[in-house]
């Protein structure tokens, strides 16, 4: 028997904060506050209690790098060549925080000392991240420059990294 009735939504669809534009530009402004004045605060590094960010490069290595899933199965495509050429894309980048440690010009958060010692080399494809907030563009940017120069300051006569991108876009950004 149909009913006329409109299904109810369900609770697990309720709004939330986390679904604005508002909480992210207001998020971001006082993230920029806070590395405005401690550079070490890059903000929010989503998921790092389940240290997210390393199973993700851990799975990365081992599946493309060392197992060569996207070879071509003559073992020329294998290896460090992938690491070398990988392209990334993050939709929603927030601070940027991940595609700068897939660059590898930035640690993980519990990485007490910088130094080059045993690090390994970054993804070197092109980067590139995007989000709707204006705000947490210019804080990944303000990142980014500033590690691209500490690690570039380390990296002397060893080849710098490639720049990661941002761009501030959104599917429905002329509706916001």
């Amino acid at each position: 028997m149909a009913s006329n009735e409109p299904p109810l939504k369900p609770t697990h669809l309720e709004p939330s904060p986390l679904g604005t534009k508002e909480y992210w530009d207001s998020l971001y402004e006082t993230e920029i506050t806070n590395y405005s004045a401690d550079a070490s605060d890059v903000g929010t590094i989503w998921f790092n209690d389940s240290s997210a960010e390393d199973k993700v490069l851990q799975f990365l290595e081992e599946k493309i790098v060392n197992e060569g899933i996207l070879g071509n199965g003559d073992g020329a495509s294998e290896g460090k060549d992938w690491k070398a050429a990988m392209s990334f894309l993050d939709l929603g980048t927030g601070n940027g925080h991940f595609l700068l440690r897939l660059r590898g010009v930035v640690g993980d958060s519990d990485d007490e000392e910088d130094d080059d010692e045993g690090e390994e080399e970054g993804w070197g494809g092109r980067m590139l991240g995007v989000d709707y907030s204006k705000k947490g563009i210019e804080f990944a940017r303000r990142i980014a420059a500033s590690s691209t120069k500490s690690k570039n300051r380390s990296k002397e006569g060893k080849g710098l990294p490639r720049e990661v991108e941002f761009l501030h876009w959104g599917l429905l950004m002329r509706f916001l």
